[in-house]
């Protein structure tokens, strides 16, 4: 991604309990983790993510980051301000405000590094920020570019990185021996031998040693970097987000820019598109965003969320499905199902001719789950793979099985269905969700939304459009309702799809929270949290709008604070914004106050088992565990 920022905003994903990690998910604005099984093992509770290296991954939870390994076990507590990936054994974190460091894995700090920011370690190196001007440190902090240049991006496996100077770009080693003149208007990353640049407001890409390989003259807002031999170009900006386009190695145009969305092409060449049905932010935030760093951008949407119309389109740029569907996915035979918003399904091959629909549907988690969707007289069911009937045919439409349930639709309304076939709720929501609390529980958190997919989206900036959100916990071993579906009203409703960890699953707890949209600078929702039992009995009150149960659980202490200043940061999410100021501190699992609420920069538990408290002025204090100065 070409941008001026060293630090990107990163889809949200992560991982917490004693599981191999396989893949991860996004819900919303938080994301979890699946095992190999697919099962899901964390349900989605962080903020922000590194992928993994080298077994470990930097995650983000309540504006704190910290290090888990694969196993989704803590293994660098949640203290920093800001966490990258290792790379040989070493990674760059930040301490506080102008405080930056390189650690080793057991968090033991290699050095103090003196600068204002610092990038993640590619290919060996790292940015860092000094005074408006970028250099590079190697993995043992050691300053190996001055900083000199007004703009940097990483370098690739290539060994050149590009930078700027004077207005101009050009590309360095590691030596800092200019290589490609600086020529360019832009320019970005080197990936599959190819870098873009820009002169004269066009575009085109170049080799490393500086020929030009598709020649500067692509019309577009910008160009990305190749991936599979397929590169992105942006053109204009509709609802809100950029139109995007494809074009070969030769410079060819694949496909003019009129997606908001492209996924991965696979092996065979095909990728599902997606074009916006609804903006995703509001025409007077344009002008706001374009005085910061940050880029109007889409951000990644999966198929069936009802945010774009969807289609199917080939590496060749043919679209063979149209943009018209709410969901695509591909059947194991390479059959596509298409299913339209009013949830009628129809089957493509791969030429984009209708097909006739499978006996049995078969999906990768139909495979795994044993249970297969069939269809007989106009309605949906469910098969095992001899073809006995296990969920009679009475649907109007159906989704695979995951974590044991499955949702399924009648008359425009959900529900969600177990194994038996037993409906769990009513039938009578238009959206409903359902996932495990962990892998190893029978509980199931279901989550149910009232009103229509344009709601939920017009909902980011219009609270009188936002749809009810009603939560409920089943327990699928006993085969009853635990806690009904919440029915308060719209600004208050308890969500229980927060999070919980094993130290509070050994007491059947759950971090809880009610929601109230809060018009300030900017609207966003406030939450307001604390725990309730696996029976919905409030055990410390939903009051904490920043509420960490997992930092200090070790010691069965749970950070908490309320944010008095923040910065809006991303148009894309109404809860993406940074903490400018907030009041920090900490309670017992009673609920008791250990450490008075108190406007600081945070709170950490040192080794020694005490907690620090620092303020802006650099002053600090300490406590023991039971709240008495030190």
């Amino acid at each position: 991604m070409i941008t001026r920022k060293l630090f990107s905003l990163f889809l949200l994903i992560l991982v917490s309990v004693n599981v191999m990690a396989q893949s991860f998910f996004s819900e919303g604005t938080k994301a979890g983790l699946k095992d190999n099984a697919g099962r899901v093992v964390l349900q989605p509770v962080f903020d922000n993510y590194w992928n993994f290296t080298e077994g470990t991954a930097a995650v983000q939870h309540s504006n704190k980051w910290g290090y888990i390994d694969q196993a989704g076990r803590v293994t660098l507590a949640f203290s920093y301000e800001y966490a990258t990936p290792f790379f040989e054994g070493a990674a760059v974190v930040k301490l506080g405000d102008n405080k930056w460091a390189v650690i080793n894995k057991t968090g033991g700090v290699v050095a103090q590094l003196p600068y204002e920011e610092v990038g993640n370690f590619v290919f060996g190196f790292a940015r860092v920020l000094n005074d408006k001007k970028y250099g590079f440190i190697d993995k043992t902090g050691k300053e190996v570019i001055a900083p000199g240049y007004d703009g940097a991006e990483n370098f690739s496996r290539e060994g050149l990185a590009a930078v700027c100077r004077e207005k101009k770009w050009g590309f360095i080693d590691k030596a800092n021996k200019e290589v490609i003149p600086f020529d360019y208007g832009n320019a970005g990353e080197f990936s599959e031998g190819l870098a873009p640049v820009m002169k004269n407001q066009k575009w085109g890409y170049i080799d490393s040693s500086g020929k030009e390989i598709i020649p500067i003259n692509l019309a577009y807002r910008k160009a990305y970097p190749f991936k599979n031999d397929i590169a992105e170009v942006a053109g204009s900006i509709t609802r809100g987000a950029e139109l995007r386009g494809l074009i070969d190695k030769s410079g060819k145009l694949i496909s003019r820019p009129m997606f908001h969305t492209i996924g991965s092409f696979s092996d065979d060449g095909f990728a599902v598109f997606g074009v916006l049905k609804y903006k995703v932010i509001e025409e007077s935030m344009l002008y706001q965003l374009s005085k910061t760093d940050y880029k109007i951008e889409t951000p990644h949407i999966p198929s069936g969320s009802g945010i774009t119309n969807d289609g199917v389109i080939t590496d060749s740029g043919k679209i063979i499905i149209p943009a018209k569907y709410f969901f695509i996915q591909r059947l194991s035979d390479g059959t596509f199902e298409v299913v339209d918003f009013n949830f009628k399904a129809a089957y493509f091959d791969s030429t984009g001719k209708k097909t006739a629909m499978p006996a049995l549907i078969n999906t990768a988690q139909a495979e795994k789950t044993g249970l297969y969707r069939y269809l007989a007289g106009g309605k949906w069911g469910y098969k095992d793979v001899q073809g006995e009937i296990i969920v009679k045919a009475k649907y109007d439409f159906a989704f695979d099985f995951n974590d044991g349930v499955a949702r399924v639709i009648s008359k425009n309304r959900s529900t969600i269905i177990d194994a038996a076939g037993k409906e769990l709720i009513p039938i009578n929501y238009r959206n409903v969700f359902a996932r495990r609390l962990n892998v190893n529980s029978n509980l199931v958190v279901i989550t149910a939304y009232v009103g229509d997919n344009s709601t939920w989206i017009g909902g980011s900036y219009h609270p009188n459009l936002v749809p009810i959100f009603r939560y409920g916990l089943y327990d699928l071993s006993q085969g009853k309702e635990i806690i009904p579906l919440q029915t308060k009203v719209l600004s208050f409703t308890v969500d229980l799809s927060e999070m919980e960890f094993q130290s509070l699953v050994q007491k059947e707890w759950i971090v809880a929270a009610t929601s109230k949209w809060t018009a300030a600078f900017v609207n966003y929702w406030k939450h307001s949290r604390g725990v309730i039992d696996y029976y919905g009995k409030e055990i410390i009150p939903l009051k904490y709008e920043i509420f960490d149960a997992m930092v200090f659980a070790p010691n069965e202490r749970i950070l908490v604070g309320e944010v008095t200043d923040r910065k809006y940061k991303n148009a894309f999410s109404v809860d993406n914004y940074q903490i400018t100021e907030a009041k920090y501190g900490v309670i017992d699992y009673s609920g008791k106050e250990i450490i008075p609420l108190a406007v600081c920069t945070g709170i950490a538990l040192l080794p020694n088992r005490t907690f620090e408290v620092s303020f802006k002025d650099g002053s600090k204090k300490t406590y023991d565990l039971n709240g008495q100065p030190r």
